[in-house]
């Protein structure tokens, strides 16, 4: 390990309040990294990041994970930001489109399909369907982050993944955890735990200067009601019951137009 730790953060407007917090640090020890969920997770997987805030799906390809204990990414019940935008009922649907930048949420998604909503739709990669998610040419896409936050509005039938799967097992559902991939030092995990009860607390001045950034999203509501920055026991027992279907099922193994990054 060298002696500066490399971080990688989600770019996304849900984590600004961690990497907010994250240059509170010293730059002489830290060196903080932004990127989507899926980029996150192939540095830390190839050794180019210490630790990363990476997908939950991708935890189990991390051979000796270790976590900066109780803080994460997570919803109880509706996010706003993790969504299956539709033209027609969920029972109606066909094929979905399907945003790459998170394994977790398009795992997610399969589950509910067969699990929750009873439907067996084809699922197609954005890159392979010949136009992006937001030429609103798409029946049924499945969008995350702040394109979901933009895209939600233009479509008739709204799915919350997060509030679906909340329904369905009782439990809140963890999209991201800060994993390393080896022994976090001690000194490393105080620093960013002290680090980090400010994301878990967004100062006025940020949310203020997202809202700025993003005037379409209720900021303040997305990042206070919505968006759970520490993990208790309940979320950790949702994350389980998310890795435990991925591990009884075929989800992982996913093939061709389907597999996530």
């Amino acid at each position: 390990m060298s002696s500066t730790f490399r971080i990688s953060v989600v770019s996304y407007l849900n984590a600004k309040p961690y990497l907010s917090a994250l240059n509170r640090l010293s730059a002489e020890h830290f060196q903080i990294e932004e990127d989507v969920p899926a980029r996150c997770a192939q540095k830390l997987i190839a050794g180019d990041v210490d630790l990363g805030l990476i997908p939950a799906a991708v935890i189990p390809k991390i051979q000796h994970p270790h976590f900066v204990p109780g803080f994460g990414i997570a919803a109880n019940g509706r996010v706003d930001s993790v969504l299956l935008l539709s033209k027609v009922p969920i029972s109606h649907v066909l094929e979905v489109v399907l945003d790459m930048e998170s394994r977790t949420s398009v795992q997610l998604a399969r589950i509910l399909a067969r699990e929750y909503w009873d439907i067996q739709p084809t699922w197609v990669n954005e890159s392979e369907s010949g136009k992006p998610l937001e030429s609103g040419e798409h029946v049924s896409i499945v969008v995350i982050g702040d394109r979901a936050l933009e895209l939600a509005p233009k479509y008739e039938f709204v799915y919350d993944l997060a509030d679906a799967w909340k329904s369905h097992t009782g439990l809140p559902f963890v999209f991201a955890a800060w994993v390393s991939p080896r022994a976090i030092p001690d000194e490393k995990i105080e620093a960013l735990t002290a680090a980090f009860e400010f994301a878990a607390n967004p100062e006025e001045s940020l949310l203020g200067a997202l809202q700025a950034a993003h005037p379409s999203v209720n900021v303040r509501e997305y990042l206070t009601k919505r968006i759970i920055y520490r993990l208790g026991e309940a979320e950790y027992k949702g994350l389980h019951c998310f890795l435990q279907k991925l591990s009884n099922t075929d989800s992982i193994a996913t093939s061709g137009s389907t597999q996530a990054r």
